[in-house]
């Protein structure tokens, strides 16, 4: 058992993804991995707090050690037809910061769209589209957004392996 879950997760998750994901197949029932968190969640010693039910768990750092680009690790339970659990995990941000993100990038993305439409009129009816300048502004806009997740990302990137770390302890006991 010990084995198959150090084969089946990576030990490192590439910096490149933007939120790393992992599956892994285990010989537990979903009621007894549920407890297996719940357990290990109640301990005093932890490095990351959390909540499971029967198809859903999370993981996070507690508010006193926790900053702006802390990762969460949020698992799907599954079970399947052999009598044990399929387990998917998916490493993000918190959802305050996905969405943050989220609503710049559509924000620069209407916008662009915006300047290209009117733009683009100007220029079929023969007048200055100045409006088009914008643009390489915007797509530099864009990249210094995308270049300041991708920072935060490195620096959760020490919690990521510690939350796995605990994780994988927690499927271990």
């Amino acid at each position: 058992m010990v084995d198959e879950v150090y084969e089946e997760v990576p030990e490192e998750f590439s910096i490149g993804q933007v939120r790393p994901r992992f599956k892994m197949d285990l010989n537990y029932s979903p009621e007894a991995l549920v407890k297996k968190f719940t357990v290990a969640l109640s301990e005093d010693n932890k490095p990351c707090q959390g909540q499971a039910n029967e198809t859903y768990a999370t993981l996070y750092f507690p508010r006193d050690k926790r900053h702006y680009w802390s990762p969460q690790l949020t698992l799907m339970i599954e079970g399947n037809e052999e009598d044990g659990t399929h387990l998917r995990g998916l490493y993000g941000p918190r959802p305050a910061v996905w969405t943050m993100f989220v609503f710049f990038y559509s924000i620069l993305a209407v916008i662009t769209l915006f300047c290209v439409m009117i733009g683009g009129s100007q220029l079929m009816l023969g007048k200055s589209s100045w409006v088009l300048w914008l643009i390489p502004f915007l797509v530099i806009l864009f990249a210094s957004l995308y270049y300041v997740a991708h920072l935060g990302k490195k620096k959760g990137k020490p919690e990521i392996e510690v939350m796995h770390q605990f994780l994988l302890k927690i499927l271990i006991e």
